[in-house]
């Protein structure tokens, strides 16, 4: 018997919102990953490659410096941050977008369908329209986040629940990014606490899962900066390592799923717009009485 098929217009608590993000992502597993992979190969591929260069140069620079080869510690900090650890935060803003970006276009695509996967056309139509939007919107938020945080810890915390809700708006609901940010505060209001503590441990879940993937990269790349390994194990090493980190990309649909599940359950008790739909389609489609959510 085929499984039911979540309702995402439905108000939703705590533990509702992290069960139905993974119900989500298991029943939409093999059409969410083909766009993922399609839409967002690109982007990761370069990030791999700007995370391999990146940390074999940081390789070089420990080695050099244990011994003794390399010069003072104002050189050697400075040698760091060059223009390979400008590609890796480049690629960074732009895997976060572009990932964003499809999985918000997948479900915007399923709701529109009918709790149908969409195809890869229909989310590339979606994700080429929203993808600077979101771009521009990532990177003057992200800022001001780091601002907020920088200045003092409680305002950037603050702003972590409505930033993250920005973006579902945006893309669900068409919206400006003045418009996002104006609607994400109205449905976030009176309701931070949950959404806050919500995101928070649905990102760490997520964070646990790249960790745990990770692991063998941390190892590898432990023994390359430690030990007097041949330089081309080094480099397989790194290589290797940058490759897992960018496999680890694909834990970061968990919280963009599980935000889209916040954005709905708020804006479903502030709008009521998915009971509505239900209610209307009742003399038409047959569907009875005890198929609408509980919550109601």
């Amino acid at each position: 018997m085929e499984e039911e098929k979540i309702e995402l217009r439905q108000i939703r608590d705590f533990g509702a919102i992290i069960n139905d993000t993974f119900v989500f992502a298991k029943q939409n597993l093999k059409p969410l990953l083909k766009v993922f992979f399609i839409l967002c190969g690109v982007f990761i591929l370069g990030s791999v490659l700007a995370t391999a260069i990146q940390q074999n140069k940081v390789v070089h620079l420990v080695n050099e410096t244990g011994s003794g080869q390399y010069p003072g510690r104002n050189t050697r900090i400075s040698s760091y941050m060059g223009w390979e650890y400008a590609m890796v935060i480049f690629f960074a803003l732009l895997n976060y977008t572009a990932i964003t970006g499809t999985v918000l276009s997948y479900i915007s695509l399923y709701l529109e369908k009918g709790k149908q996967a969409p195809s890869v056309e229909e989310v590339w139509s979606y994700f080429r329209y929203f993808f600077m939007r979101i771009l521009g919107s990532v990177t003057l938020l992200g800022i001001a986040l780091v601002i907020a945080i920088m200045l003092c810890l409680v305002p950037g915390i603050y702003l972590f629940p409505i930033i993250s809700l920005v973006y579902p708006v945006m893309v669900l609901e068409n919206g400006t990014l003045r418009y996002s940010f104006d609607r994400s505060y109205s449905l976030i209001k009176n309701n931070w606490w949950v959404t806050f503590g919500t995101l928070l441990i649905i990102w760490l879940i997520a964070y646990a899962c790249m960790s745990l993937v990770s692991l063998p990269a941390i190892l590898m790349q432990t023994v390359s900066m430690f030990s007097q390994t041949k330089p081309e194990l080094t480099l397989t090493f790194t290589f290797i390592s940058a490759v897992i980190n960018g496999i680890c990309h694909i834990f970061m649909v968990i919280p963009v799923i599980g935000v889209s599940l916040c954005y709905f359950s708020l804006a479903e008790q502030k709008d009521g717009t998915g009971l509505m739909e239900r209610i209307s389609t009742l003399g038409n489609s047959g569907t009875k009485p005890d198929t609408l959510s509980e919550e109601y």
